[in-house]
């Protein structure tokens, strides 16, 4: 949560004292985690308003992995490796690709404001990103269960294919703010 809402930004010196001070004045025996979310977050959980700033963050960016893996807190990060994945390919949001279907220059507008952002993004152990590749979604999604579904937060929806995109993107944009929301590190 600090990484997300930049604690360390500018001030570091200053804000590294302040959590010294808190941890010099607590017992021994406990960390006192409370006392510095107290000390640094006025609040220890995301606004509706931060969350909607968050998913606008793009693949590979500074924070795009940290923003992706707190959706996935019971991963094992220790073993395995994952790897940031479109979910609708990557391949398919080119301007040209976008007009050959046929689509308005608005639609193709939107398509292109959202496909790298993290609203189409999840994370993937290596290999099975590797195995999906440039794999059509509505195909891939086929091959997987609705346990994957679930821990991904994929909505449900009758057609997965490319021309329902925005559909896509508008379900699972209120999915991710109710996962983030619910988000507690307070405890």
């Amino acid at each position: 949560m600090s990484a997300i809402k930049n604690i360390f930004g500018s001030s570091t010196d200053t804000t590294l004292r302040q959590c010294q001070d808190v941890i010099k004045g607590s017992s021994k025996n406990d960390f006192p985690s409370k006392k510095l979310n107290e000390k640094l977050l006025s609040n220890s959980s995301l606004s509706e308003e931060e969350i909607r700033n968050l998913l606008l963050y793009s693949y590979g960016t500074k924070y795009s992995y940290l923003i992706l893996s707190l959706l996935y807190l019971d991963r094992d990060w220790l073993d395995k490796r994952f790897s940031e994945d479109h979910i609708f390919p990557k391949s398919e949001f080119t301007y040209q690709k976008l007009q050959k279907r046929g689509y308005s220059e608005d639609k193709i507008k939107k398509y292109l404001e959202k496909y790298n952002t993290i609203v189409n993004l999840e994370l993937l152990e290596e290999n099975e990103n590797k195995a999906k590749n440039d794999t059509p979604f509505d195909e891939w999604i086929e091959t997987r269960d609705d346990n994957f579904k679930k821990r991904h937060l994929i909505p449900s929806m009758q057609n997965y294919n490319f021309d329902n995109f925005l559909e896509f993107i508008e379900q699972r944009e209120k999915i991710l703010i109710n996962a983030y929301l619910s988000l507690n590190f307070n405890q």
